[in-house]
């Protein structure tokens, strides 16, 4: 679903949780999920502070009637400027569809960018636009053969405890069996501690094939800072509509360091 906010995790401020879970910042995990933050699949609006860099170690998994399959990777931003990022997601993924043999590689590396072109600070609302291009699977046997474009816009608002965002947009691709779809989040966290922030959010996509579902599905994020630098994601989360056939059960875990 699961980034978050001026700066994507801050110990002392509202933790802007986001999603892609799952690194369907550069995987897939229902189908093929939109460049996010994570643990969330909901993007926020907000960018990496300038100057910062942040490196997410992640894993993931995503089950569904029809097999599993997951990502183990690497998700890195940095910030150009007060209102742009740049991100990567390096996944290495496997797919384990019942009664087949297990397939793994290099998936399909995700660059994106983030611009805030609306900042209106506590209690105001943020707009952002964070496109994204998912380059060629570097595997012959997992991912997708040619590159995609997401085009989503962000929106948010920060208050003294709670933190809303949300937003959607659409992707297109012209992968032989694939076909353009569209998605959009709404999450909400909360602080329930200094270092401990929680959230929920409910996120929908269109079939992203002929033979493809859509998909609605709910999660729980957890981020927790173990100091200023370093913090572990969770999320957990399963599909409310077509869930056999997109995701009976997903689960995501990363370490967040910030520099």
């Amino acid at each position: 679903m699961f980034t978050k906010n001026s700066e994507r995790y801050r110990p002392s401020s509202p933790l802007l949780l986001k999603l892609v879970i799952f690194g369907s910042l550069a995987g897939t995990f229902v189908s093929q999920a939109a460049y996010a933050g994570p643990p969330f699949f909901t993007d926020d609006p907000w960018t990496t502070k300038k100057g910062h860099h942040e490196l997410f170690l992640y894993t993931d998994a995503t089950t569904t009637d029809g097999g599993s399959e997951g990502n183990i990777g690497i998700d890195y931003a940095y910030g150009i400027s007060s209102n742009l990022e740049l991100a990567m997601v390096v996944p290495v993924s496997y797919e384990n569809a019942d009664g087949e043999p297990s397939e793994n590689g290099i998936a399909n590396v995700v660059l994106a960018g983030k611009y805030l072109f609306s900042n209106r600070g506590k209690d105001g609302l943020s707009i952002a636009f964070g496109p994204s291009i998912s380059l060629p699977s570097l595997s012959s046997s997992i991912g997708d053969d040619r590159a995609s474009l997401t085009l989503p816009f962000w929106v948010g608002s920060e208050g003294e405890r709670w933190t809303t965002f949300g937003g959607g947009g659409c992707t297109l691709t012209r992968n032989n069996d694939s076909k353009n779809y569209c998605f959009a989040g709404l999450a909400a966290t909360t602080r329930l501690s200094p270092n401990l922030e929680a959230g929920l959010e409910i996120f929908y996509q269109t079939k992203d094939s002929d033979e493809g579902k859509a998909s609605t599905g709910m999660g729980i994020g957890l981020t927790y800072g173990l100091n200023e630098k370093t913090s572990i994601l969770l999320y957990a989360g399963t599909g409310v509509r077509n869930h056999s056939e997109t995701n009976e059960a997903t689960g995501y875990f990363s370490l967040l360091f910030t520099f």
